[in-house]
């Protein structure tokens, strides 16, 4: 396919994988790749809205999450990886960091805040937790909510319901939702 194609094949997954399998790490190139596609494209609002019908506006924002359980899960496990590996994506033609040359400043504080990436273009990566944030106001493209057997039975299938939804009414079709 089309390196600019987004595929329409799944709009949700589901992955059972055992302790220590790497799915942080997995989760986190997942968060990461789609965060790089979108910011190769020039205005992604215009090109999902114009291409795949998506309800979205020029001025507004595109998010990518990853949900945990807990906010110390949040911070500690996922984003403490995601970050790692967002700094260490080299263009091979330049030996730098493909991220910073789209002027993503990875200095902490700056583009890399506590629990978000900010990219251009209005791309934001977010690693999110049910204690404090659900994903609520947020233009959810793709969603990942990790550890998904951990969260309260009383309340995981309204969160992933809500999430769902809500990747639904922006960008129907094209978003999609992982559950690990």
């Amino acid at each position: 396919k089309n390196a600019f194609e987004f595929s329409n094949e799944y709009e949700e997954g589901i992955a059972f994988w055992g302790k220590g399998s790497g799915k942080n790490i997995s989760i986190a190139k997942l968060v990461i790749y789609n965060c790089y596609k979108l910011s190769c494209l020039k205005n992604p609002q215009r090109f999902l809205r114009e291409k795949y019908g998506c309800s979205i506006g020029d001025g507004d924002a595109i998010d990518v999450a990853n949900m945990s359980v807990t906010a110390r899960q949040a911070s500690n496990v996922f984003f403490k990886k995601f970050k790692v590996i967002l700094k260490k994506c080299k263009n091979p033609k330049t030996g730098k960091n493909w991220f910073a040359e789209q002027g993503v400043d990875l200095r902490e504080g700056v583009d890399l805040l506590k629990s978000q990436v900010n990219f251009h273009n209005g791309i934001t990566a977010h690693s999110l937790n049910s204690e404090t944030n659900t994903g609520e106001g947020l233009n959810l493209f793709l969603a990942t909510i990790d550890e998904f057997g951990s969260f309260p039975v009383d309340r995981v299938f309204e969160l992933r319901e809500s999430i769902k939804q809500t990747i639904v009414s922006r960008f129907k079709g094209y978003g999609s939702l992982a559950l690990i």
